[in-house]
Formats: structure tokens, sequence, C-alpha cells
């Protein structure tokens, strides 16, 4: 199973099908797992529809 992965802090997206982990290339910070949207409906959603998934899910995850 694809599992989406995501940088809290430069926003960069990995789709991983093994690891349970991962770490961001660009900020070498540890990525979140997204597990509020599967593979099938992330592979259909436009660029505008990834970015609005991303950060509804990076501010669930950092309330203010």
């Amino acid at each position: 199973m694809m599992k989406l992965h995501v940088c809290p802090t430069c926003k960069y997206r990995v789709l991983t099908s093994r690891r349970l982990g991962c770490t961001c290339r660009k900020c070498r910070r540890d990525m979140l797992k997204v597990d509020t949207i599967g593979f099938e409906e992330w592979w259909q959603l436009d660029e505008a529809g990834r970015i609005n998934v991303v950060d509804a899910f990076l501010e669930s995850q950092n309330p203010a």
C-alpha cells in the first residue's frame, strides 16, 4: 500500500510503499505520514487539490 509523507517545514511530498518513516531530502527533517487521504484519491487530484490536502493536514497537526 502506498503512503504519502509530507515535510512539515517545506511541504515536500513523497509517496512510499515500504518505508514507515521518511526524512525530507531538502530540510533533513522527519516527514509526517498523511493518513487523511488514500493513494487512489491522491492520484486523481490536480496540483491545487494536493496543495489543499497537504495544507489542511499540516494545519490539523499544528492547530494554532
